[in-house]
């Protein structure tokens, strides 16, 4: 996938299974909203396949509620507009609210939310079509802590239940939540596994011959102790122990 000269994503594959929740961690721009969009089939890419089974429920970072409806009426409106129509709706409106904690606020106006609530109601509206995939895009950025672990605890019920969800973040604790991991650079998958493989794989390379050795560490910590020494002394003994 591309944009103009800059190539966005390059040969990713990966694939997620039913109950599993797979985790895409990168820096900005390194792809990962891109790779959801095309799985969401928001946006068409210029080479391979997608292939999602069954419906899907996608929560993008740009996502739109319409301010002046209450909570109930958003969900609604996006239902309808996933097909649903009379008591399957209303039974579908019903059920996702309470299962994201919304039957609360149902009548209050979306313009009144905070932004963690706002984050359960685009939730909601992604839940409404009962979706076999989940495709949720930084769905937790910038909301508290306490909201962070209830929206978590939602989506590990839904995975639970048998949902294929695959998500991006940029916190490392969600990453360890999740089943598995991929990290994203330059548009391309440098590594897909579980949390716990990924951790190991990390303390292995901080044990190899990259890493500063102990001398270099007893010298750095001797200069620290001595601050006063003379510069020239300073980065001799750095020198005689690296």
């Amino acid at each position: 996938m591309s944009y103009g000269q800059h190539q966005v994503l390059d040969r990713v594959s990966l694939e997620v299974s039913p109950g599993e929740i797979y985790g895409l961690l990168g820096s900005n721009g390194s792809g990962k909203s891109t790779l959801l969009r095309i799985v969401a089939g928001a946006i068409r890419p210029l080479a391979g396949d997608v292939v999602v089974r069954g419906p899907h429920g996608y929560v993008a970072q740009t996502f739109a509620l319409y301010e002046d409806l209450p909570v109930a009426a958003n969900i609604e409106f996006f239902g309808q507009c996933a097909g649903l129509r009379g008591h399957k709706l209303t039974a579908s409106v019903h059920e996702v609210m309470d299962r994201v904690g919304l039957l609360g606020v149902r009548n209050q106006p979306t313009s009144q939310l905070s932004h963690g609530w706002r984050q359960r109601l685009k939730l909601a509206v992604a839940l409404c079509n009962a979706p076999s995939v989940l495709l949720l895009d930084e769905v937790t950025a910038g909301i508290d802590p306490i909201a962070r672990q209830d929206l978590w605890q939602i989506l590990k019920t839904y995975a639970r239940s048998g949902m294929a969800i695959l998500l991006s973040t940029h916190h490392m604790d969600e990453a360890a939540r999740c089943d598995r991991v991929g990290y994203l650079k330059d548009g391309s998958l440098l590594f897909s596994d579980s949390p716990a493989v990924v951790r190991a794989r990390g303390q292995a390379a901080a044990q190899s011959d990259l890493a500063p050795t102990a001398e270099f560490i007893d010298g750095v910590q001797a200069v620290m102790r001595d601050h006063r020494a003379p510069l020239r002394a300073v980065s001799d003994r750095i020198r005689g122990a690296g």
